[in-house]
C-alpha cells in the first residue's frame, strides 16, 4: 500500500503546535508536547500491535509456501483499499482464492486502521490458515503475512532494486506459483513500494515514461475524474513545490508545505520531480493531526525519524528510509 496521501493538507490548529519550524533547521521541540512514550508504529497511522511477526532465524529464508499459505484452502484477508489492493484482490479471484476484507466495527478498513482492525467480512472460520496482506485484525494470528511497512515485514527496509520482491503483489506472487505477473503489475508494484524511486529510474525493468502514463490513467479511473484533470493537478502540485520554502532537515534541503492550503497531488510531483517534502494533514480516518517526510534520502529519513519527529514532540513515529517516506502524529491532549 501506498503511504502517500493524495492530497496534502493543513489544520489551523497545526499552526500552534509546529509555528517554530516554518523557518529555520529542524529540530526544534516544543515545550507543550510531551515527548513521546516510545511506541513504535508503521505506516501512516498504523500502530504496531503485540503480535509474532514469524521473523526467520538468522541463515534462513521467509517461505511462505512453507507455512501452507499456498494452499487453495487458505482465507487471505485484505487492508484497506487502494490501486495496489484492487489489482491485488482482483488477481486471487482470477485465482480462485478465498478473499475477506479486514474491518473495523463492520465497514472496511481505511489506512490508517489497517493494523487496528476488529473483524473481518465475512467472518473468518475457527481453524482456517489466513494470510494477512497489509492488515492485522485483532484475535487472528495469520499463517504467514504479505506486508512491507512495519519492521519485520518480509518486504520491509529493502530498496528499489527489489521493489518486486518486497512489494505486497510481489509476495504475492511467490505464493501463487502458476500464476505469471502482467508487465502493468511491475509498475504497480514498483509504484507501491517506491514510488520516487521509481520515478527517478531506480527500479529495474521500469521505464519513468511508462510509470507515468499508467500512473495517470489508474489514478484517474481510482478517483473517477479524467486524465487531463490528474496531469493538471500534477503539472501545478510540480510548479508549486518548485516554489516552496525550504529547511534543513538532517543536512538536506526539503520544500515545506506544512502550512499551505491543500496540494492536490503533492505526492506525485514529489516523486516525479525528486523534490524532498515535509508537509501536515489531518487524517481523515481518525481527524489527527500528522506530519510526514516524502522523497528525502535515506540518511535524511532516519535522521527524522529517530531524532527530528521526537525533538519537535510527535509521537508513533513511522516510515522506512530505504522506500524514502516518514511520519508521526501530534499526540492526543486530554
Amino acid at each position: 500500500m501506498n503511504e502517500n496521501p493524495d492530497v496534502i493538507q493543513s489544520a489551523p490548529e497545526a499552526d500552534a503546535i509546529f509555528a517554530s519550524v516554518v523557518t529555520g533547521d529542524l529540530p526544534i521541540s516544543h515545550p507543550s508536547i510531551p515527548l513521546p512514550s516510545g511506541r513504535t508504529t508503521c505506516r501512516a497511522g498504523h500502530p504496531v500491535l503485540p503480535r509474532d511477526r514469524r521473523v526467520p532465524p538468522d541463515g534462513e529464508t521467509y517461505s511462505p509456501m512453507a507455512t501452507g499459505a499456498g494452499s487453495s484452502k487458505v482465507i487471505f484477508v485484505l487492508g484497506a483499499m487502494d490501486p495496489e489492493m484492487a489489482r491485488i484482490e482482483a488477481l486471487l479471484g482470477e485465482c480462485g482464492r478465498t478473499v475477506a476484507k479486514a474491518t473495523v466495527n463492520g465497514r472496511r478498513v481505511a489506512p490508517s486502521l489497517a493494523y487496528r482492525a476488529d473483524g473481518t467480512d465475512p467472518a473468518i472460520p475457527r481453524g482456517a490458515d489466513v494470510v494477512c496482506i497489509e492488515c492485522q485484525v485483532v484475535g487472528i494470528t495469520p499463517t504467514a503475512e504479505i506486508d512491507h511497512h512495519r519492521p519485520g515485514d518480509p518486504g520491509y527496509g529493502k530498496g528499489p532494486e527489489d521493489y518486486w520482491a518486497a512489494s505486497s503483489i510481489g509476495q504475492l506472487y511467490a505464493m501463487l506459483p502458476d500464476a505469471a505477473p502482467a508487465a502493468e503489475d511491475r509498475l504497480i508494484a514498483a509504484a507501491d513500494h517506491c514510488l520516487g524511486h521509481a520515478y527517478q529510474g531506480r527500479c529495474p525493468g521500469v521505464d519513468p515514461d511508462a510509470l507515468r502514463a499508467w500512473r495517470t490513467a489508474s489514478r484517474a479511473a481510482f478517483q473517477r475524474c479524467t486524465k487531463e484533470e490528474i496531469e493538471w493537478q500534477v503539472d501545478g502540485a510540480i510548479a508549486t513545490l518548485q516554489n516552496l520554502p525550504t529547511v534543513m532537515v538532517a543536512g538536506q534541503s526539503v520544500a515545506n508545505a506544512m502550512f499551505m492550503s491543500p496540494i492536490p497531488e503533492a505526492p506525485e510531483a514529489s516523486a516525479i520531480t525528486g523534490i524532498a517534502l515535509m508537509y501536515s494533514m489531518v487524517d481523515r480516518a481518525t481527524g489527527r493531526m500528522k506530519v510526514g517526510l516524502l522523497g528525502a534520502e535515506p540518511a535524511t529519513i532516519r535522521e527524522w525519524m529517530e531524532r527530528n519527529a521526537l525533538e519537535m514532540g510527535l509521537v508513533e513515529v513511522y516510515g522506512d528510509p530505504a522506500r524514502g517516506f516518514a511520519g508521526a502524529y501530534v499526540r492526543l491532549t486530554k
